[in-house]
């Protein structure tokens, strides 16, 4: 597919096709890699009783290794075989011997095996050099004295790298929508891969991705009955959002502000905000729950009232522990404040929201040990805070912020 003619449709087609089914979306197409004739031409990737060897390089980031095993999966949903996954460095794979077609997945500078091909002068990685989120597959000829042919997905990141596995799958028969919407694979008898070249990257919109919202009662009710609830009852527990990262991956997606109404995300299930950073999935929380906390946490561990006039201290100490807690997860960070229960606040002032902000900031700088302009962090203008603008401006301190 064309990934970026589509990404800033990607967030409102996500979210209605949850609820209504996979939306059409028209996108600028590539020629495609591969074929799927008994007599094709190319590099042979699967046939009657074959799929390929996927091989990943031991130093290559846990996401890659994940989307390998995923990879190999998919290639046994269109061809009844799996394929298989070997992590091997440089020389054992170089020694390799056999008749199972070869992908090579993986992350420019990161991955011994793509880095070993671009010294050798087989794969040139200059397009994907200090990208974001940028990714290619090719044929390989002779990447070694003893291959004629391989098919390498390079990645400029850890996500450039998913997303080249994911779009592969797409190619040869397998939806996004494999889960959510229950759509069969392609069936194939064959796969070959041409000497095409297939790029994409970088994105033209940075973050993209879903809010769980409004979730209960269809999402939250079909999730009982799917998944075992957590000890606060929620069933938004990891095996969930396993689900909602595939998704939202395989869309080229990297966003998620999660369910929130009786739920919280951290908490339900202690592997979710782990599993979100294996994933590669920036993590976030809705407009007005700041700094990594739900709203639902405030009930059950705030000392006091959610109000920054009289409780302040409370307050700092409550939203400090998020950040805390997500420091080492790819997160982007809610600020701002509203008041209790997604209500307007009767005591915040828009200089008190300016003071609210600018501590939130020095707090991400002093907790996460990063300057302001790499922490990504969002503010949400919801209705409320529109009026404050005519009274005291609170932009001059968010210039490393998106709105």
């Amino acid at each position: 597919m064309g990934l970026y003619s589509c990404l800033t449709r990607f967030a409102a087609a996500a979210a209605a096709a949850l609820i209504v089914g996979a939306p059409a979306i028209v996108c600028a197409q590539q020629p495609s890699v591969f074929s799927f004739l008994a007599a094709g031409t190319g590099l042979q990737l699967g046939g009657p009783a074959l799929a390929p060897e996927i091989r990943v390089a031991p130093n290559d980031l846990p996401g890659v290794k994940r989307v390998a095993n995923d990879l190999a999966a998919d290639f046994g949903r269109v061809l009844g075989v799996n394929g298989t996954v070997v992590v091997a460095d440089w020389s054992a794979t170089v020694s390799t011997s056999g008749s199972k077609p070869i992908i090579l997945l993986g992350t420019v500078g990161q991955s011994s095996l793509i880095d070993n091909l671009a010294a050798s002068k087989k794969l040139d990685t200059a397009a994907l050099a200090n990208k974001w989120e940028t990714f290619s597959y090719q044929v390989v000829s002779k990447p070694w004295d003893s291959r004629d042919a391989i098919l390498v997905i390079a990645g400029s990141d850890m996500r450039g790298a998913v997303f080249g596995a994911y779009d592969v799958a797409e190619q040869i028969g397998v939806s996004p929508w494999h889960y959510w919407a229950d759509v069969p694979p392609t069936k194939r008898q064959y796969i070959w891969a041409s000497d095409l070249v297939h790029t994409e990257g970088p994105p033209s919109v940075k973050f993209r991705g879903i809010f769980l919202n409004d979730e209960a009662p269809g999402l939250t009710g079909w999730g009982g009955k799917k998944f075992t609830k957590s000890q606060y009852g929620s069933p938004f527990v990891t095996d969930f959002y396993k689900n909602i990262f595939d998704l939202v991956l395989r869309l080229k997606g990297n966003y998620v502000w999660p369910a929130m109404w009786s739920s919280m995300f951290y908490l339900d299930d202690a592997k979710n905000g782990p599993t979100a950073n294996e994933y590669g999935i920036f993590m976030g929380t809705s407009h007005h729950e700041p700094m990594a906390r739900a709203d639902k946490e405030q009930g059950k561990f705030l000392s006091g009232s959610w109000d920054w006039g009289s409780n302040k201290a409370n307050v700092k100490t409550f939203m400090e522990t998020g950040v805390t807690r997500a420091k080492n997860w790819t997160t982007i960070y809610t600020l701002g404040m509203r008041g209790s229960g997604d209500a307007a606040s009767p005591t915040l002032t828009s200089s008190a929201l300016q003071d609210v902000i600018q501590w939130q900031q020095s707090t991400l700088t002093r907790v996460i040990g990063k300057p302001l302009s790499d922490i990504p962090q969002a503010w949400v203008m919801y209705k409320v805070c529109r009026p404050s603008f005519g009274v005291n401006p609170c932009l001059s301190s968010l210039s490393n912020t998106r709105l």
